[in-house]
């Protein structure tokens, strides 16, 4: 039965990163139009489950493409669950407001009061994470002799490969003092946290399908009548405002074989193609951001003509609405003394 537990443990906190990006205690309360709901199934109808939560009954809409976690089922469907089952479920909202689910998680009889928190982490002292969320703040998430550990390419790990700077997922209970007490650790691989966007030249435009020369090669980005476009001086553009020699951040969803999935697509002026660096938000201090790349840190420095945007997001951003542990692109140029001062940074989507 443990090893039953270890691996719906696992499962779900590995599925969590690769379906999911936000902050805070995301599954402590019951309902949240953009993120998860939890509660208890008490109707399925067809593709639909109906969950009943702390604020209501909620229906949602399964596919093919929602991912099952079920305690001893190898690969669960929506056939695996049952009405009474406690579930945790991730959601979106369509256009018509229906609600989506990509993954559902059935939780295991004993540990319906678990929740799940993510964060960057700040420190380790001991057993000790001090967890830096969104919402929360740090927390200190304690850990022991009996908490999973999943860290990419480590086998049999433990708190002591768990390294400042990762984001990571913890599984477990919210003490008294405000600490919190971990069932499981999951830490997010580079490949999760880059998998959803794509950025660099266009080098071909054929039919839907862009190709994109990228730090990591060439790239296939599709795109459909679902793609939002955005591009400087140009109202309402489209497919077809993208040649070759466009540059653009395209974020959406990898497919098997590799390409990405448009579902949004940013085209990027002249006077920011120069240089950008791509990487998360690790410190900020004063008017200065640690960034960690591929190639390590970087320290940006920031001005009053520094400009500021979410990606497809609405209005201007400033400085005070970045936050460690955001992913960010920023454009300018290189300091003589290794750093780099920003003209623009892009907060790219927490999903």
């Amino acid at each position: 039965m443990k090893k039953i537990v270890t691996k719906w443990l696992l499962g779900l906190l590995v599925a969590t990163l690769l379906l999911t990006a936000w902050g805070g205690m995301a599954w402590a309360e019951g309902t949240n139009r953009r993120g998860l709901l939890r509660g208890t199934v008490t109707a399925i109808e067809e593709a639909t489950l109906v969950v009943a939560t702390p604020q209501g009954e909620q229906s949602v809409l399964t596919d093919e493409e929602t991912v099952f976690q079920v305690p001893g089922v190898e690969t669960a469907t929506l056939a695996d669950v049952a009405v009474g089952d406690y579930v945790l479920v991730r959601v979106h909202p369509a256009e018509d407001g229906t609600l989506l689910a990509t993954a559902v998680a059935v939780v295991p009889a004993g540990q319906e009061g678990d929740v799940v928190l993510r964060g960057l982490v700040m420190a380790v002292e001991g057993t000790a994470l001090t967890v830096r969320t969104r919402q929360q703040g740090e927390i200190t998430v304690l850990t022991d002799e009996q908490t999973l550990f999943l860290v990419p390419g480590v086998e049999d790990p433990t708190v002591a490969d768990v390294q400042v700077g990762r984001i990571v997922l913890a599984l477990g209970r919210q003490e008294a003092d405000d600490s919190f007490q971990a069932a499981a650790v999951a830490v997010a691989s580079g490949m999760v946290m880059r998998r959803h966007v794509v950025y660099g030249k266009v080098t071909a435009v054929d039919g839907q399908i862009l190709t994109v020369n990228t730090s990591r090669g060439e790239q296939r980005v599709l795109t459909d009548e679902n793609t939002r476009f955005r591009m400087p001086g140009v109202e309402n553009p489209s497919l077809a405002d993208v040649t070759p020699g466009t540059w653009i951040i395209a974020v959406g969803k990898r497919s098997e074989d590799g390409d990405l999935q448009a579902r949004g697509i940013l085209a990027i002026s002249e006077r920011l193609q120069r240089r950008a660096l791509r990487g998360q938000v690790t410190a900020i201090e004063g008017d200065v951001l640690t960034i960690e790349t591929q190639r390590g840190q970087v320290q940006v420095m920031t001005d009053e003509h520094t400009r500021y945007r979410a990606l497809f997001g609405k209005g201007q951003l400033s400085l005070a609405d970045i936050e460690v542990g955001d992913k960010v692109i920023a454009f300018g140029r290189r300091a003589e003394d290794g750093g780099a001062l920003a003209v623009a940074i892009i907060v790219l989507p927490k999903r």
